[in-house]
């Protein structure tokens, strides 16, 4: 489950509290999307969320709504990290992300040519 923290500064429904934004997980056409304004914190009443039973209907946010938890303190905001498992950015989870592992190059097919001898295969260039 989340714990939600930070309400006042986000979005309801065009920034990616959620997971998703809102308006994908409603089908709205994109072009539509700047007419929708607030704040997460204009649909929180009492320490409760305020959303209308309509939005509420939709399976993919009932389930989503499901596993955000409203504390009942103030918290501090917090930046997360999606791509890391424990919320943090490092260097080497940056790089993974920037870089996947899987995007490995088969260097030796794109050096060494069977028509070309080894010796000489840095020095020929490869007109593939």
């Amino acid at each position: 489950m989340d714990c939600w923290h930070g309400r006042k500064k986000f979005l309801f429904w065009t920034d990616n509290w959620l997971g998703e934004l809102w308006l994908d997980l409603l089908q709205v056409a994109p072009h539509f999307h700047d007419s929708f304004d607030g704040t997460v914190a204009d649909v929180i009443l009492n320490g409760r969320w305020n959303i209308p039973q309509e939005v509420l209907n939709v399976p993919q946010v009932a389930a989503r709504m499901g596993t955000v938890v409203l504390p009942n303190y103030h918290l501090s905001d917090l930046l997360v990290w999606s791509q890391s498992s424990d919320g943090k950015l490092s260097a080497k989870n940056a790089l993974s992300f920037l870089r996947p592992i899987d995007a490995i190059l088969p260097w030796a097919d794109i050096i060494w040519m069977s028509c070309i001898p080894p010796s000489h295969s840095f020095l020929v260039p490869n007109a593939r």
